[in-house]
């Protein structure tokens, strides 16, 4: 089975200051199998409206053991398929993220998502093919800089977010149904994640990451930010 990693960083409450030129609040990024060796890879980064617009993410993938990158790192492209304001407001207001990925508007969140289609048949993948010590493979996405508004320390540095396809356990999967070819797809957020909650309000979120298309299930554990590639 392919293993994946929570995917989301999130800044959950701005009650004073504003950002300034930073933007990255949080991002989810995850791949759907194709077939015949090919994955979509599908990124929605959150950015606050108060920040920089948000363009040309830097996509790149590399491979090894435990998370490691000794068999290469390469990069790669990305292609933004939407931009959607997804600011909870009352039905009565308008969405505070307008003009669209403008720079220091309302106080609000749009959701930018990337997608691009991978093949492990093709450079520089199937360089990591058949090779013990390249079985993690995994796909970063990020830019600087964190969003200015966290207040637990790593504001205004380096954001990534990962997922990691373990391509050596191809054939402890089983195949879908109608297939002969073992592959997986990683769970997806059935909800933009919450980024504005209530001060001195009890506060309960639910991540509600599902595998709607293998049904495998799944394991969520907090794990320490990335702070650099």
């Amino acid at each position: 089975m392919f293993k994946s990693l929570p995917l989301i960083i999130l800044a959950c409450l701005f009650c004073s200051k504003p950002a300034t030129a930073s933007h990255m609040m949080g991002a989810d990024i995850g791949y759907v199998a194709l077939g015949n060796g090919k994955y979509k890879i599908i990124a929605k980064i959150y950015r606050d409206c108060r920040g920089i617009t948000l363009n040309g993410p830097t996509f790149q993938v590399f491979a090894g053991l435990n998370g490691g990158n000794t068999c290469g790192t390469n990069t790669l492209s990305l292609t933004r398929t939407g931009i959607r304001d997804i600011t909870p407001v009352c039905i009565s207001s308008n969405k505070p993220c307008n003009p669209q990925n403008t720079g220091y508007t309302g106080e609000g969140v749009e959701e930018h998502t990337y997608e691009t289609t991978v093949d492990f048949f093709k450079a520089p993948l199937m360089n990591y093919v058949n090779t013990a010590n390249c079985c993690e493979v995994t796909f970063a996405v990020g830019q600087c800089c964190r969003n200015g508004a966290i207040t637990t320390g790593p504001a205004n540095n380096d954001f990534w977010a990962t997922c990691m396809i373990n391509i050596c356990n191809l054939t402890k999967t089983k195949a879908p149904a109608g297939s002969v070819e073992k592959t997986n797809t990683t769970p997806f957020r059935g909800y933009p994640p919450i980024f504005f909650v209530c001060c001195n309000k009890p506060f309960y979120w639910s991540d509600l990451g599902m595998d709607s298309i293998d049904r495998d299930s799944t394991v969520q554990v907090l794990v320490p930010g990335i702070a650099s590639l």
